[in-house]
């Protein structure tokens, strides 16, 4: 008989904390083994149950996420762990070296989630593994803006580092736009047509300095058959299938 995997639920949200019993009740193999929005007590169902996941939030009632991941890497204990935050490219930094399988900004799809935990539970990267290869994708997808002349301080550029990062991970993304478009502006607290806007104003910010002659320099060998300013969905589409034959997906 195969046995369950255990999830661990730390969440202070009492909301958040109920739409995550609703997404993960009723998964067959999958054992909701405690929820709670007490840090403490959660670190001590942790070294108890020793589950195979803990979903967390960053800020716990008399505890944070990074005492849950130091007590999980002290136990010695194969947990993977998802953290769950506002968009904070420090926040997620951290918690990716410290140990954590994945960060999921909020708000999030209850797809996501689900597609997250079942990566988490089924995948066999070890904690190094998956731990470079986030900052491999945020870093390399970074590295690419700013090649295309995007500067940073744009609003697009944030955006657009986000789209692609989901994109590179999830390739259904692609045939979602406009719903991603409404995830990054609840993200962002703005509506989604300004999300749209940001990255069309990226994208002919990039074609103007040159974006063809920038994705050859990039790709390498990569064909550009555009002769116009490329719509956003062509232009995630390229980029990260590009990235993924780069094998950093």
């Amino acid at each position: 008989m195969i046995r369950s995997k255990t999830i661990v639920v730390l969440e202070s949200n009492e909301a958040l904390l109920s739409e995550w019993k609703k997404a993960l009740a009723g998964h067959e193999g999958w054992d909701l083994a405690y929820m709670g929005e007490d840090g403490e007590e959660g670190l001590r169902q942790i070294c108890l149950l020793k589950p195979d996941l803990v979903i967390s939030g960053a800020s716990l009632k008399g505890t944070d996420i990074f005492d849950v991941l130091r007590t999980i890497r002290r136990e010695g204990l194969r947990t993977k762990t998802i953290v769950t935050g506002m968009p904070s490219d420090t926040m997620m930094g951290k918690a990716i070296d410290e140990g954590a399988y994945r960060y999921l900004v909020r708000p999030f799809s209850e797809e996501d989630a689900i597609a997250s935990v079942e990566n988490a539970l089924n995948g066999c990267e070890d904690f190094i593994t998956r731990r470079e290869h986030l900052k491999a994708v945020h870093g390399r997808i970074g590295n690419v803006l700013i090649a295309m002349h995007i500067p940073p301080h744009l609003k697009g550029y944030t955006y657009m580092c986000d789209l692609l990062v989901s994109a590179v991970e999830r390739r259904s993304v692609i045939n979602q736009i406009v719903e991603m478009y409404k995830t990054l502006g609840k993200r962002y607290e703005t509506k989604w047509k300004n999300v749209d806007r940001a990255l069309r104003h990226v994208i002919e910010v990039a074609w103007k300095r040159g974006l063809k002659d920038s994705i050859k320099e990039i790709f390498s060998a990569s064909a550009c058959c555009w002769e116009e300013k490329p719509p956003v969905k062509e232009f995630v589409a390229f980029v990260s299938d590009n990235l993924a034959f780069e094998n950093i997906a």
